[in-house]
């Protein structure tokens, strides 16, 4: 799902995860994600196509997401996915609804 916050809100949840980063201008969300926890684009995508699919499947199968789930699902530092999952959640990307089909 995409982040859908201003750019102020945006770095309050970043600043709020002890985490600082200055938005460069044209920069997506995602992309101050990956720089902020030092992830290559490769590994971005990897981790974001596995957080996703188990959230999804964990939606499907009317079980609960949380975050030692997410952990189990990336194959990256559990720090690192748990910052991912606080960001996602504190955007409302993993809202139920934005993955029932």
């Amino acid at each position: 799902p995409k982040i859908e916050l201003n750019d102020e809100e945006f770095l309050k949840i970043i600043k709020k995860l002890g985490l600082t980063y200055k938005l460069e201008d044209g920069e997506t969300k995602e992309t101050t994600i990956k720089n902020v926890l030092k992830l290559t684009d490769q590994q971005f995508i990897e981790t974001n196509k596995r957080f996703f699919a188990e959230k999804a499947r964990r939606t499907y199968n009317e079980q609960t997401f949380k975050k030692t789930d997410a952990q189990r699902a990336c194959k990256i530092d559990v720090n690192k996915t748990s910052r991912i999952y606080e960001i996602y959640q504190a955007c409302d990307a993993l809202d139920d609804d934005l993955f029932r089909y």
